[in-house]
């Protein structure tokens, strides 16, 4: 492993310790104990016609707002400038099958989350959270269901 200084191949722990065999957050370096190390991108993220990813469920009433968060505690550990792809394919969640063609680009940037403003309607659809490096390999992947409620009617008074 090359650890000279804790500057490579960061790992964290899941069983709460503060260092369990890889380099977390600049301590000692000492040999990596696989049980307790994060796994590589090409475990985690699941090939096209593999299991379904994960699923979030969002509702909000027309008008308002949502917040979608794919931050992880350990994404802070990874190494040069990942960036979160967000893009999104619209439709009522849950009533057609969606394909990676749906998706359409909305941003990508630095930070975890994406807010969505002043709702509307046609706004929900099927949401996707990629945190991916400068050689496009994926690291996480997040899916979020947005439905948006309608107003009431309003009558004139």
């Amino acid at each position: 492993m090359d650890c000279i200084s804790c500057q490579y191949k960061k790992h964290t722990c899941f069983s709460g310790q503060l260092h369990c065999g890889g380099c977390v957050l600049r301590k000692q370096c000492s040999s990596v104990d696989p049980e307790h190390t994060l796994p590589r991108a090409s475990q985690r993220v699941p090939k096209q016609g593999a299991a379904a990813a994960a699923y979030n469920t969002v509702q909000a009433e027309e008008g308002g707002q949502a917040v979608l968060d794919c931050l992880q505690p350990w994404h802070h550990l990874l190494m040069g400038r990942p960036e979160y792809h967000f893009s999104w394919a619209p439709g009522v969640p849950g009533t057609k099958t969606v394909n990676e063609s749906n998706f359409i680009v909305l941003v990508v940037t630095e930070d975890s989350s994406l807010v969505l403003n002043q709702l509307r309607l046609d706004e929900q659809g099927t949401y996707r959270c990629s945190l991916q490096d400068q050689n496009e390999t994926v690291f996480y992947q997040v899916h979020f269901l947005l439905t948006v409620a309608p107003l009431p009617n309003q009558t004139d008074r």
